[in-house]
């Protein structure tokens, strides 16, 4: 069978109608059983917003901040300490290693013991971590950009720099969990909330765009949950971009252009999958994207996490499929695929009692399970 790279490596270029087409991987694994794997916690703490990346070949790596009670009394905890901790395999998401601490809150001065917002992308061979770092009960706009760069897939890191930002508002920032996307020319693209951060300079600097316009009512509370498809293969000039809505319980799709310039080509879809919690998204190939979503309680779908795929580069997706071992709490998740077309889910339990976020599992599968 070919290996997800290779089918990607053989397609690339190809962009338009042929993209429409179905997947050449529909007719003959739509009957499999396929393999389903609860792999199990990586993290027991009061964890978050957790990103996937595939790094390379069997490589793929989750981050997530883990958070403390707010000291203050009546403090909220999203804006507490918090740490910042990143997990790696190299096995396709099968085995783990043991977390690696970022951003230690205890640690950190008094004006940044609270992590958030952590994003990894791909600059050029290096894995990035992109975070920020503010005092317990901070305001949006106290929030400091920091960076960490592993130069062996998330092994191990590099010191803490800081990146600058130059942002027309506030919300020019990355925002929680999710991934970059880096073009041929070099310009590195990541989600911000409600808008997207690039850096044409290896992340030294980012610029972000304007605040999208097909956003409802304005809401500043938008985020944009990712950055990843880029339409028409690799070299494309467009990206796929979903938020979801606290107010009104939508997720959204919009289409951008950033390559060479911002332009806002509107809101293509609404899907009911995502709304106040968050989209996971990645591309399986060429022809075939897939999202990880969480439902509410408005929506004909159980609460709980589910996965689904779409053939023609977002516009439509296929009923979800409810990862098993979720529960109605499961709130943000996140998926990447590795070379050998396994998919990798993390995902957090949400604890009303205390915090947005609970312990961080992940579970594995292959795209017949997914269609089976």
């Amino acid at each position: 069978m070919i290996s997800r790279r290779g089918f990607m490596t053989g397609v690339a270029g190809v962009a338009g109608a042929g993209l429409m087409a179905s997947s050449p991987w529909a007719a003959a694994r739509a009957n499999a059983t396929g393999v389903f794997d609860d792999v199990g916690l990586l993290d027991a703490g009061e964890c978050a917003t957790p990103g996937v990346l595939h790094v390379s070949g069997s490589t793929v790596c989750v981050i997530a901040s883990r958070r403390y009670p707010n000291p203050v009394p009546g403090g909220n905890v999203e804006t507490g300490p918090a740490d910042i901790i990143t997990f790696r395999s190299t096995d396709s998401g099968a085995t783990w290693g043991p977390a690696r601490v970022l951003h230690t809150a205890a640690t950190a001065p008094a004006s940044e013991a609270a992590g958030a917002a952590p994003v990894l992308t791909m600059i050029g061979s290096d894995l990035v971590a992109f975070y920020m770092v503010a005092a317990q009960n901070y305001t949006m706009a106290s929030r400091m950009p920091r960076m960490r760069v592993s130069s062996d897939g998330g092994d191990t890191w590099g010191p803490v720099t800081v990146p600058t930002v130059t942002s027309a508002h506030i919300h020019g920032q990355p925002t929680n969990g999710g991934k970059g996307f880096q073009f041929p020319n070099g310009r590195v693209v990541i989600p911000g909330r409600g808008c997207l951060l690039y850096s044409d300079d290896g992340g030294a600097s980012w610029t972000a765009t304007p605040q999208f316009t097909g956003l409802v009512g304005g809401d500043p509370a938008v985020e944009v949950k990712t950055v990843p498809y880029f339409i028409s293969g690799a070299i494309s000039k467009t990206a796929l971009v979903p938020w979801r809505n606290h107010n009104v319980n939508l997720g959204e799709q919009q289409r951008v252009r950033i390559a060479d310039v911002y332009a806002d080509n509107g809101t293509v879809s609404s899907p009911t999958g995502g709304a106040n919690n968050n989209f996971g998204l990645a591309r399986y190939d060429a022809q075939t994207l897939l999202m990880s979503y969480t439902t509410v309680s408005n929506q004909t779908l159980p609460s709980s996490l589910y996965v689904r795929l779409s053939l023609d580069e977002g516009r439509n997706w296929t009923a979800g499929k409810r990862i098993p071992k979720a529960t109605t709490t499961t709130r943000y998740s996140d998926l990447d695929v590795t070379d050998d077309g396994m998919i990798t889910v993390a995902y957090i339990e949400n604890s009303p009692t205390t915090t947005n976020g609970h312990a961080l599992s992940t579970v594995r599968f292959d795209l017949d399970w997914l269609q089976s």
